[in-house]
């Protein structure tokens, strides 16, 4: 279903929002059902996030809806994009014309985890507030490939975190205070970058 994954991807479950594509751009968080999150967080991973990783390293597999899966790489362009420009890519993939860099498929949540697990080297983590806070210790693996399940201003519904514990996945934290799906990614590929060139600095 799936091909091999970024080395730091982020599986953002978002069940409640629209998965038809039609949405309108000024209202994107009512139309869309908060559509809107999933833009922010593009923008969050591939516009404004990484400042010394390879773009091409990052990944964000959206699952929207209750079987609607957008897997999206970096569009290869520098320029700023935005909520919109992300909301026009997604409305045209969810529409049946996707552009080159975001692939769709049908997937629900636990297949997603399914298929990645059975991955070697692939690392799968919740981040959730009641996990262990990300830089106790040495939790990531640097030279594995690490992805995040990330949920949206809800949270996790019963049926996904029964998922997670049925497959013993690990919850990580990025502390005690809230933050919204976005910033999660940015201050989760911020913290990576860190890990990675304090790896190098060795």
């Amino acid at each position: 279903m799936m091909e091999k994954v970024a080395h730091l991807s982020f599986i953002l479950h978002l069940p409640g929002l629209s998965e038809d594509g039609k949405f309108h751009f000024k209202d994107l968080p009512g139309s869309g059902r908060r559509i809107d999150v999933l833009c922010r967080s593009l923008a969050a991973c591939f516009d404004w996030g990484p400042s010394t990783l390879d773009k091409s390293e990052l990944e964000i597999i959206a699952l929207v809806g209750e079987n609607s899966c957008l897997r999206v790489k970096n569009p290869d362009n520098d320029t700023a994009k935005g909520e919109v420009w992300w909301a026009h890519a997604i409305k045209d993939a969810l529409s049946g014309n996707p552009p080159p860099f975001i692939s769709v498929e049908n997937a629900s949540l636990t297949d997603a985890i399914a298929e990645f697990l059975a991955i070697d080297g692939v690392y799968l983590w919740v981040l959730e507030e009641t996990g262990t806070t990300i830089n106790q210790g040495n939790i990531l693996d640097m030279n594995a490939q690490n992805i995040f399940i990330i949920g949206d201003h809800r949270g996790f519904d019963s049926e996904a975190l029964k998922a997670f514990d049925d497959h013993s996945i690990y919850r990580l934290s990025l502390g005690s205070t809230s933050y919204l799906t976005s910033h999660c990614v940015a201050a989760i590929i911020a913290m990576y970058e860190e890990m990675v060139n304090d790896v190098a600095s060795r």
